[in-house]
């Protein structure tokens, strides 16, 4: 693997690291807010007590099962250490840099797949190369919305980001 490939795979893994953890810290926050809005509606006497617990029940059940609260944290623990190594890299040779990277990608989270062309497209506009950068399709765009990337659908016309994580 070339030294440019290493830092691509670098980049690339941040991002797709950081929105993986972005997207669960913000379901986990969405499904905590719904369980409370039900717990309050519990005590109000136009509904009936069994909808609003199955509703609790289903999104405790939900939360407890995936697990997006802890999901998030060790995204974002992987996230943090591929930023460190991308600041590192200029002090590594080639070797260094490659032992660094597989070391890192053993202890890699699982994301979904839905965020690997977003987190492709964006690593390639960090480094400046728009050209070989794919549009997403709606859902796609969607997800990378929510996991707080504002991208374009068509990313052919996008410009190198000027954001301080950005090498």
């Amino acid at each position: 693997m070339s030294r440019h490939d290493l830092i691509f795979d670098i980049t690339y893994s941040y991002f797709l690291e950081k929105m993986f953890a972005t997207i669960n810290d913000r379901i986990d926050k969405l499904l905590s807010l719904i369980i409370l809005g039900s717990c309050l509606g519990a005590f109000s006497d136009f509904a009936g007590l069994k909808p609003i617990a199955t509703i609790i029940g289903s999104l405790s059940l939900i939360q407890i099962i995936y697990q997006f609260a802890k999901q998030a944290g060790i995204a974002q623990d992987q996230a943090k250490k591929y930023r460190l190594l991308s600041i590192e890299a200029d002090d590594l040779n080639d070797q260094e840099l490659s032992i660094k990277v597989k070391t890192l990608q053993v202890t890699d989270s699982n994301p979904w797949n839905i965020l690997t062309n977003a987190a492709y497209n964006r690593a390639c506009i960090s480094l400046g190369l728009t050209a070989s950068c794919e549009s997403l399709s709606f859902f796609e765009w969607l997800f990378a919305r929510f996991s707080g990337e504002i991208l374009k659908r068509d990313i052919n016309s996008a410009k190198p980001s000027k954001r301080p994580d950005s090498r």
